[in-house]
């Protein structure tokens, strides 16, 4: 005759139970272990990251890099001054450049309008006049020097503003003539 087993159906779920129960304790211990390696794992690179720091700042605060970085704002603040007056210097170079009336071509026809006892002791020029103070022999030659200046077609106006004689004894005129630049645009 065959046995019966009455009990069976409650051993095998208890044995059941039991391999459910150690999965899961597996799972839970797994899960536990990685979540604790990965927090003990982050917590040495946070240490790390913190040390890297420090240095970092040590290095930072060293007399070496302090006194680099004086220098290089020394540096800095030299090339900003430098790169101001650079754009003055092109500012100014493109005033020349369009008030380039004043160059030797006006000298080379002033002095070819020059009589021969005449001297130059000063020219002053600006950019719409010049005027011119010398020595002569004769009133007669400053007139001349005046009709040549003005027949040059470079001035629109030639003006003598100053006539006086030297000495009693020597025949010698200083004046001062004013010329004014015809307008070249």
């Amino acid at each position: 005759m065959k046995d019966l087993n009455f009990f069976s159906p409650y051993i095998k779920v208890n044995k059941s139970s039991k391999i459910k129960k150690t999965y899961v304790f597996i799972t839970v211990i797994s899960l536990a272990l990685i979540f604790g390696g990965a927090h003990f794992w982050t917590i040495y690179r946070m240490n790390n990251i913190e040390k890297n720091i420090t240095e970092m700042e040590d290095f930072l605060k060293s007399n070496d890099v302090v006194d680099d970085i004086k220098n290089l704002n020394e540096k800095k603040r030299e090339v900003d001054i430098m790169n101001k007056y650079y754009d003055l210097a092109l500012i100014i170079n493109e005033d020349m450049e369009s008030v380039d009336r004043l160059g030797t071509g006006i000298l080379s026809k002033i002095t070819n309008a020059l009589p021969e006892d005449i001297t130059f002791d000063m020219i002053s020029m600006d950019i719409n006049n010049i005027q011119i103070q010398g020595i002569s022999r004769s009133r007669v030659s400053i007139a001349e020097l005046q009709h040549n200046l003005k027949n040059s077609n470079i001035f629109s106006k030639v003006y003598v503003i100053d006539i006086s004689k030297t000495s009693k004894e020597i025949d010698r005129f200083v004046f001062a003539l004013k010329c004014t630049l015809k307008d070249v645009n």
